[in-house]
């Protein structure tokens, strides 16, 4: 059920940080190996990478709250 949750919100995460969270969280690649792919600086990406985990945090402390499924928002 968490991994729905999660995935759900990373779903829901804005355009500009769901690449920075996935490249360096799914696919396991180097914050120095993110921002060359995406042609970013590195505190640009600590930047993304902190603001994505803060609301990924948020949009699943909601879901635990929320009475139902599909609830979950970042």
């Amino acid at each position: 059920e968490l991994r729905s949750v999660l995935d759900e919100c990373v779903d829901r995460l804005p355009d500009s940080l769901s690449p920075t969270f996935l490249l360096r969280e799914s696919d396991g690649l180097a914050p120095p190996a993110v921002a060359a792919r995406l042609g970013l600086g590195a505190g640009n990406v600590r930047v993304r990478l902190h603001r994505a985990r803060l609301l990924l945090r948020a949009c699943v402390e909601r879901a635990r709250l929320a009475p139902g499924p599909g609830r979950a928002s970042p």
